[in-house]
Protein backbone atom coordinates (compact mmCIF):
# COMPACT_ATOMS: atom_id res chain seq x y z
CA UNK A 1 0.00 0.00 0.00
CA UNK A 2 1.14 3.50 -0.95
CA UNK A 3 2.07 6.00 2.44
CA UNK A 4 -0.42 8.36 3.22
CA UNK A 5 1.17 12.18 1.45
CA UNK A 6 0.26 15.23 3.38
CA UNK A 7 0.63 17.97 0.86
CA UNK A 8 -1.67 20.63 2.70
CA UNK A 9 -2.66 21.65 6.57
CA UNK A 10 -3.85 18.32 7.82
CA UNK A 11 -5.55 17.69 11.45
CA UNK A 12 -6.53 14.19 12.16
CA UNK A 13 -8.47 13.77 15.51
CA UNK A 14 -7.33 9.93 15.96
CA UNK A 15 -10.18 10.02 18.77
CA UNK A 16 -9.18 5.66 19.73
CA UNK A 17 -8.53 5.16 15.98
CA UNK A 18 -5.91 2.87 15.01
CA UNK A 19 -4.23 4.39 11.41
CA UNK A 20 -2.16 1.14 10.42
CA UNK A 21 0.12 0.51 7.29
CA UNK A 22 -0.21 -2.96 7.71
CA UNK A 23 4.09 -3.61 7.76
CA UNK A 24 3.80 -2.64 3.95
CA UNK A 25 5.03 1.01 3.81
CA UNK A 26 5.59 3.62 5.98
CA UNK A 27 1.98 5.22 7.59
CA UNK A 28 2.63 9.18 6.72
CA UNK A 29 4.96 11.11 4.21
CA UNK A 30 4.79 14.85 5.21
CA UNK A 31 5.44 16.37 2.16
CA UNK A 32 7.31 20.16 1.70
CA UNK A 33 4.42 22.66 2.72
CA UNK A 34 2.60 20.31 4.59
CA UNK A 35 1.31 20.32 8.00
CA UNK A 36 0.27 17.50 9.68
CA UNK A 37 -1.47 17.47 13.32
CA UNK A 38 -2.54 14.35 15.45
CA UNK A 39 -4.27 15.26 18.60
CA UNK A 40 -7.39 13.36 19.98
CA UNK A 41 -10.66 14.92 20.51
CA UNK A 42 -11.81 13.51 23.49
CA UNK A 43 -15.85 14.09 22.33
CA UNK A 44 -17.63 11.53 21.65
CA UNK A 45 -15.06 8.58 21.54
CA UNK A 46 -14.83 5.81 19.33
CA UNK A 47 -13.07 2.58 18.50
CA UNK A 48 -12.29 2.56 14.24
CA UNK A 49 -9.54 1.10 12.21
CA UNK A 50 -8.09 3.22 9.08
CA UNK A 51 -6.20 0.28 7.04
CA UNK A 52 -5.00 0.15 3.34
CA UNK A 53 -8.26 -1.12 1.08
CA UNK A 54 -5.39 -3.47 -1.38
CA UNK A 55 -1.62 -4.90 -0.14
CA UNK A 56 -1.38 -6.18 -3.87
CA UNK A 57 -1.79 -3.68 -6.06
CA UNK A 58 -0.05 -0.79 -3.91
CA UNK A 59 -2.71 1.64 -4.23
CA UNK A 60 -3.75 4.68 -2.43
CA UNK A 61 -6.59 3.79 -0.80
CA UNK A 62 -7.74 4.01 2.67
CA UNK A 63 -11.39 2.50 4.47
CA UNK A 64 -12.61 2.47 7.81
CA UNK A 65 -14.24 -1.23 8.03
CA UNK A 66 -15.86 -0.61 11.55
CA UNK A 67 -17.06 2.08 14.09
CA UNK A 68 -19.60 2.70 16.71
CA UNK A 69 -18.14 1.87 19.97
CA UNK A 70 -18.76 3.85 23.11
CA UNK A 71 -15.52 2.43 24.78
CA UNK A 72 -12.18 3.75 23.68
CA UNK A 73 -8.53 1.59 24.28
CA UNK A 74 -6.54 4.30 23.91
CA UNK A 75 -6.38 8.08 22.51
CA UNK A 76 -5.48 6.66 19.07
CA UNK A 77 -2.26 4.88 17.34
CA UNK A 78 -0.22 5.14 14.16
CA UNK A 79 1.19 1.70 13.87
CA UNK A 80 2.07 -0.83 11.41
CA UNK A 81 4.43 1.16 9.81
CA UNK A 82 7.32 -1.45 7.85
CA UNK A 83 10.46 0.10 5.70
CA UNK A 84 12.46 -2.48 4.41
CA UNK A 85 14.41 -2.79 1.57
CA UNK A 86 12.24 -3.70 -0.61
CA UNK A 87 9.30 -1.13 0.33
CA UNK A 88 8.64 2.64 0.40
CA UNK A 89 11.14 3.78 -2.41
CA UNK A 90 9.24 3.74 -5.57
CA UNK A 91 5.87 5.02 -4.26
CA UNK A 92 7.86 8.36 -1.58
CA UNK A 93 9.55 9.01 -4.52
CA UNK A 94 12.83 8.84 -2.15
CA UNK A 95 16.26 6.79 -2.56
CA UNK A 96 18.66 5.73 -0.68
CA UNK A 97 18.89 5.52 2.90
CA UNK A 98 15.99 7.91 2.86
CA UNK A 99 13.68 5.38 1.04
CA UNK A 100 13.83 3.04 4.05
CA UNK A 101 13.70 6.01 7.16
CA UNK A 102 11.13 7.11 8.96
CA UNK A 103 8.66 4.04 9.70
CA UNK A 104 5.56 5.53 11.29
CA UNK A 105 5.93 9.01 10.01
CA UNK A 106 8.71 10.96 7.80
CA UNK A 107 8.80 14.42 7.71
CA UNK A 108 10.39 16.16 4.42
CA UNK A 109 12.09 19.48 4.13
CA UNK A 110 9.22 22.08 4.71
CA UNK A 111 7.04 19.71 5.97
CA UNK A 112 5.60 19.72 9.63
CA UNK A 113 4.48 17.22 12.19
CA UNK A 114 2.63 18.34 15.53
CA UNK A 115 1.79 15.72 18.13
CA UNK A 116 -0.84 17.04 20.62
CA UNK A 117 -1.83 12.95 22.05
CA UNK A 118 -1.94 9.94 20.84
CA UNK A 119 0.64 7.44 20.00
CA UNK A 120 3.26 6.76 17.11
CA UNK A 121 4.09 2.81 18.14
CA UNK A 122 4.96 -0.30 16.66
CA UNK A 123 6.75 1.32 13.34
CA UNK A 124 10.15 -0.34 11.64
CA UNK A 125 12.46 1.08 9.60
CA UNK A 126 15.49 -0.19 8.35
CA UNK A 127 17.91 2.55 7.90
CA UNK A 128 16.89 5.57 10.65
CA UNK A 129 13.91 6.56 12.75
CA UNK A 130 11.86 4.00 13.42
CA UNK A 131 9.00 6.27 14.68
CA UNK A 132 9.69 9.45 12.99
CA UNK A 133 12.28 10.88 10.96
CA UNK A 134 12.35 14.57 10.15
CA UNK A 135 14.98 15.62 7.40
CA UNK A 136 17.03 18.72 6.49
CA UNK A 137 14.54 21.76 6.62
CA UNK A 138 11.38 19.79 8.69
CA UNK A 139 10.24 20.40 11.98
CA UNK A 140 8.48 17.96 14.48
CA UNK A 141 6.59 19.70 17.60
CA UNK A 142 5.71 17.38 20.19
CA UNK A 143 2.93 18.54 23.20
CA UNK A 144 1.89 15.25 24.06
CA UNK A 145 1.70 11.77 23.36
CA UNK A 146 3.93 8.73 23.18
CA UNK A 147 6.12 7.47 20.93
CA UNK A 148 6.81 4.00 21.82
CA UNK A 149 8.09 0.74 20.70
CA UNK A 150 9.63 1.16 17.78
CA UNK A 151 12.22 -0.23 15.88
CA UNK A 152 15.52 1.28 13.73
CA UNK A 153 18.15 -0.59 11.96
CA UNK A 154 20.53 1.97 12.04
CA UNK A 155 20.57 5.40 14.33
CA UNK A 156 16.86 7.07 16.47
CA UNK A 157 14.44 4.25 16.85
CA UNK A 158 12.21 6.32 18.75
CA UNK A 159 12.74 10.42 16.80
CA UNK A 160 15.47 11.12 13.83
CA UNK A 161 16.79 14.68 13.19
CA UNK A 162 18.60 15.35 10.34
CA UNK A 163 21.00 18.08 10.18
CA UNK A 164 19.05 21.40 10.29
CA UNK A 165 15.79 20.30 11.08
CA UNK A 166 13.64 21.06 14.19
CA UNK A 167 12.54 19.21 16.94
CA UNK A 168 10.45 20.60 20.17
CA UNK A 169 9.91 18.53 22.89
CA UNK A 170 7.68 20.25 25.21
CA UNK A 171 5.32 16.98 26.82
CA UNK A 172 4.76 13.58 25.93
CA UNK A 173 6.36 10.23 26.36
CA UNK A 174 9.16 8.63 24.68
CA UNK A 175 9.84 5.07 26.15
CA UNK A 176 11.39 1.83 24.79
CA UNK A 177 12.21 2.23 21.70
CA UNK A 178 15.06 0.41 20.15
CA UNK A 179 17.78 1.29 18.01
CA UNK A 180 19.46 -2.39 17.06
CA UNK A 181 22.68 -1.50 14.89
CA UNK A 182 23.86 -3.42 11.87
CA UNK A 183 22.57 -1.16 9.12
CA UNK A 184 25.39 -0.93 6.23
CA UNK A 185 24.46 2.64 4.51
CA UNK A 186 23.81 3.08 0.49
CA UNK A 187 26.35 6.06 0.95
CA UNK A 188 28.79 4.87 3.60
CA UNK A 189 30.99 1.59 3.53
CA UNK A 190 30.38 1.12 7.61
CA UNK A 191 27.98 -0.60 8.96
CA UNK A 192 26.02 1.75 11.39
CA UNK A 193 26.11 1.03 15.31
CA UNK A 194 22.52 1.64 16.77
CA UNK A 195 22.76 4.86 18.06
CA UNK A 196 20.31 7.17 19.59
CA UNK A 197 17.08 4.68 20.91
CA UNK A 198 15.11 7.63 22.19
CA UNK A 199 16.11 10.56 19.96
CA UNK A 200 18.95 10.91 17.64
CA UNK A 201 20.20 14.02 16.77
CA UNK A 202 22.21 14.61 13.60
CA UNK A 203 23.47 18.56 13.88
CA UNK A 204 19.84 19.44 13.91
CA UNK A 205 18.23 21.86 16.30
CA UNK A 206 16.55 19.81 19.55
CA UNK A 207 14.83 21.57 22.40
CA UNK A 208 13.49 19.81 25.22
CA UNK A 209 11.14 21.75 27.88
CA UNK A 210 9.47 18.74 29.08
CA UNK A 211 8.09 15.24 28.39
CA UNK A 212 9.92 11.69 30.06
CA UNK A 213 12.77 9.94 27.80
CA UNK A 214 13.09 6.85 29.24
CA UNK A 215 14.15 2.70 28.70
CA UNK A 216 14.97 3.32 25.28
CA UNK A 217 18.03 1.11 23.78
CA UNK A 218 20.83 1.32 21.65
CA UNK A 219 22.69 -1.27 20.37
CA UNK A 220 26.04 -1.84 18.85
CA UNK A 221 25.11 -4.34 16.50
CA UNK A 222 21.76 -6.84 15.86
CA UNK A 223 24.12 -9.86 14.80
CA UNK A 224 26.15 -9.78 18.19
CA UNK A 225 24.70 -12.34 20.63
CA UNK A 226 26.31 -10.43 22.97
CA UNK A 227 24.99 -7.02 24.11
CA UNK A 228 27.36 -4.13 23.41
CA UNK A 229 25.41 -0.88 23.90
CA UNK A 230 25.52 1.48 21.15
CA UNK A 231 25.67 5.51 22.48
CA UNK A 232 22.81 7.11 23.65
CA UNK A 233 20.03 5.12 25.03
CA UNK A 234 17.76 7.82 25.37
CA UNK A 235 18.69 10.20 23.30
Amino acid sequence: ADEIKVTGEVEICLNGCMITAANANRVFHVQEGGTLTLYSCRMGYFRCLFEPVDLVTNKYEWQLPQTGSATVASPGLVTGGLLNSASGSESSGLTGDWARSGGGIYVAGGGTLILQDGEISGNQAVAYGGGVFVDSGGAFTMLGGRITGNVAGGNGAGVYIHSNARFEFCGGLISDNTAIGGYKSNTVETTTSGNGGGIYNNQGQVTISGGTISDNTARKDAEDETFVPGNGGGS
